[in-house]
């Protein structure tokens, strides 16, 4: 019977212990800080650690009271003896930073671990980070790596962070670029800046991921625009230098248009201005008539050579053989020999008409001339001429002119052979004309 009364006062006064915390608790969450410390101080000094470590924690922010540190860590002490997690972290912080307390890493050690063990996170953490830097404890890479894991496998984004890290870098670990990626984007889901950053390094350089500029910049821009000076600069660079990409422009579609063709251009050449040629002076009909039958030569009466023979008109063209040059020399020096003498005015004798009788009183000695007709003499003389030319180019080698010598002896050559069928011309006339 009196167990019984025991049991039953027990149960009174833990559920009594029970709502003054829960009141306490609501009027905290209510923002009544007043009513807050009131109970968890009445419950404090009962020796409640619950009320002990949340009491502490309002004189460490100055909530419903004054800030007084000093207050604070005692509080933390007398709950951390009873074993209560969240005192034992806080006061390993006060020793870490010297907050209320004389600042010793060794004591701050210490409550970390207790607090670990007990399984809570951010002990772990930290306790990870003293060994990783060697605070308080020797420096043991393998047993932060330990801690870092613990807290990192209940989702704590900090711990994650340095799992990545370890990694990335290869300390403690083989180095293993797929698992720091795996780690950092756990971290970086959480909006933890370092991951997000170092996720867009990784990204960047194409190291346990696919290079990917996009991402990188895109990890980059959100540590950035949480204040990371890092990411920042890096994203500026990245940006510099990683040009978005370009679409070309759809071709327009136009007419085809005809290129013009670029004609080169001749140099051109002054062209000198040709000396008009005279006009020859008019002549009259009787002049007309005689031009029209005058032989290829035509040369003055007083030149004309009596030939007796055809053996002495021979030995003068073998007698007189020019050098011959080019065909233009020849006719050059033909025209410089000919004088063209003033024509002589005769009678016209007109196909049609008959030969005029001879008179017998005019001449001593009459010749009876046998009338011939006019074509026949003109192609008679024709084919001479060309014979002679012949004869004269395939016996006559031709030689360089050099001197005015062979003009002369050339002028001499066809004077004769003008002279000759001129005089033979004139004879008919002057036959015809008597």
């Amino acid at each position: 019977m009196t167990r019984l009364l025991i049991i039953f006062f027990c149960l009174i006064f833990i559920s009594q212990a029970n709502a003054d915390i829960y009141s306490a608790n609501s009027a905290l969450s209510r923002g009544d800080y007043a009513t807050a410390v009131k109970e968890y101080t009445r419950l404090a000094e009962a020796g409640d650690a619950t009320a002990q470590a949340h009491l502490g924690y309002m004189y460490y922010v100055g909530e419903g009271v004054t800030q007084d540190l000093r207050t604070a860590v005692s509080w933390y002490r007398k709950a951390a003896v009873q074993g209560n997690r969240d005192a034992q972290y806080n006061l390993a912080v006060a020793f870490a930073f010297g907050e209320g307390i004389t600042q010793d890493l060794s004591q701050a050690a210490i409550w970390y671990r207790r607090a670990a063990e007990q399984g809570h996170i951010v002990s772990q953490y930290s306790l990870g980070i003293s060994y990783a830097y060697g605070e308080g404890v020797p420096q043991d890479i393998n047993e932060a790596r330990r801690w870092f894991l613990m807290a990192a496998e209940q989702g704590y984004a900090r711990a994650q962070v340095h799992m990545g890290s370890l990694y990335h870098t290869g300390e403690g670990v083989d180095k293993n670029f797929k698992e720091a990626v795996r780690w950092y984007q756990l971290a970086a889901n959480q909006g933890e800046a370092t991951a997000q950053y170092n996720l867009g390094l990784l990204y960047r350089g194409g190291k346990g991921v696919e290079k990917n500029y996009d991402e990188a910049k895109r990890w980059l821009r959100l540590a950035a625009n949480q204040g990371y000076i890092a990411a920042q600069n890096e994203l500026t660079a990245l940006e510099r230098t990683v040009a978005p990409p370009t679409i070309p422009p759809a071709p327009e579609i136009k007419q085809a248009v005809p290129q013009p063709q670029f004609v080169k251009q001749e140099p051109q050449v002054e062209e000198k201005p040709i000396a008009k040629k005279e006009e020859p002076a008019p002549v009259s009909n009787v002049e007309q008539t005689t031009a029209a039958r005058k032989p290829l030569f035509t040369v003055d009466e007083s030149t004309l050579l009596v030939i007796d023979d055809e053996e002495s008109v021979a030995y003068e063209i073998e007698s007189a053989q020019p050098e011959i040059t080019t065909e233009d020399n020849l006719v050059a020096d033909e025209a410089k020999s000919i004088e063209q003498p003033e024509p002589i005015e005769t009678t016209p004798v007109l196909a049609a008409e008959a030969p005029i009788a001879v008179e017998e009183e005019v001449v001593d000695e009459v010749i009876a001339v046998e009338e011939v007709p006019e074509e026949e003499i003109l192609e008679s003389t024709q084919t001479f001429e060309e014979e002679c030319v012949e004869a004269i180019a395939a016996d006559i080698e031709p030689s360089p002119v050099e001197t005015n010598d062979t003009d002369e002896e050339s002028k001499g050559l066809f004077s004769r052979i003008g002279e000759f069928f001129g005089s033979k011309d004139d004879d008919v006339v002057d036959e015809t004309a008597s």
